[in-house]
């Protein structure tokens, strides 16, 4: 919902005091074709359920957030937000059993591109998701992106690399 809410904040200045809302059609739209981006997540700040802190459930709910950026200490492009369930398995808690199900909103100030794929989030670990549509530039897109987990260091200073891979 947050991402969302940034995907419709827009607004051009054309004379001094007078604003005038964003076209509805982007004049950059994805070209044909493969079309490869990367984004540096960084500050992932991952926030869990009570039931995660201690109490039994038959499942949970991961959320995170995070900023992103254009090169590794770049500058900000956007927000990345995380929805995971993590339910619980014959294997353990889904969270070291790694069959969760995670929904990825990339909030960039050119679109928005929403993601859903499975797996843990482990340093070092890599997992694909599905580019499952988009909004303004990225309208229409789909294909794939892996998320990179480069560091899991104390909550707000993690790190998550993002390379998509769009064919449309």
């Amino acid at each position: 919902m947050i991402a969302g809410a940034l995907g419709l904040v827009a607004a051009e200045r054309r004379s001094p005091g007078q604003a005038v809302a964003a076209p509805s059609r982007p004049e950059a739209a994805l070209t044909p074709g493969p079309t490869s981006l990367r984004f540096y997540g960084r500050g992932w700040r991952p926030q869990a359920q009570a039931s995660l802190l201690g109490r039994r459930s038959d499942g949970d709910h991961l959320v995170g957030y995070g900023d992103l950026l254009d090169a590794p200490d770049g500058v900000l492009v956007g927000r990345f937000c995380t929805n995971g369930f993590c339910p619980e398995t014959p294997f353990g808690h889904a969270i070291a059993a790694a069959p969760t199900i995670e929904f990825q909103t990339l909030a960039l100030k050119d679109g928005t591109v929403f993601g859903m794929g499975a797996g843990a989030l482990n340093v070092g670990g890599e997992r694909t998701y599905a580019i499952l549509g988009g909004t303004e530039r990225y309208a229409g897109a789909r294909g794939t992106y892996t998320a990179r987990t480069t560091s899991a260091e104390p909550t707000g200073r993690s790190a998550v690399d993002f390379i998509l891979t769009l064919t449309a």
